[in-house]
């Protein structure tokens, strides 16, 4: 669609941009949770650090970052440390997939309860019809290792 991809466009061009960093951290030092990218993901190493750089300079908002850009993201970490209120969340690439073995956290989607996808933490906004957290945290939570969405 037209109007979703210009949108991409417009929030990839002031990703880039030299004030993204410190405008996200104007915007995110009063939130208490923020959630990276609800369609897409990383685009390259600078946007991760930049990424990076907010969260540190907002260590009283919890971030939930889901990922597929595995190599990018153990590219980064080899040379910084990933803040305590972030939650990175490697998803899996296929439906019906346990969770990935080499990542501390996870995210896996399944189509059926009986699924090796439906374990862990499962999702209940992927339950509603509107597919909100409502109170829900679960993806923010460094200390739940895998959140099983149901596919919708």
């Amino acid at each position: 669609m037209p109007n979703v991809k210009a949108k991409h466009q417009q929030m990839l061009e002031f990703m880039e941009s030299k004030y993204f960093v410190d405008v996200m951290v104007q915007l995110n030092s009063e939130l208490s949770f923020f959630r990276w990218f609800n369609s897409g993901d990383i685009q390259s190493l600078d946007m991760t650090n930049d990424i990076l750089d907010i969260c540190e300079r907002t260590p009283n908002c919890k971030y939930w970052i889901p990922t597929k850009e595995y190599k990018d993201w153990k590219t980064i970490l080899k040379s910084r440390s990933l803040p305590s209120n972030v939650a990175l969340r490697f998803s899996t690439p296929m439906n019906d997939t346990p969770p990935l073995d080499n990542a501390p956290l996870t995210t896996t989607v399944f189509t059926s309860e009986d699924s090796l996808g439906a374990v862990g933490v499962k999702c209940g906004a992927s339950y509603k019809d509107k597919y909100e957290c409502g109170d829900c945290r679960a993806c923010w939570d460094t200390n739940i290792n895998n959140v099983a969405y149901a596919k919708h």
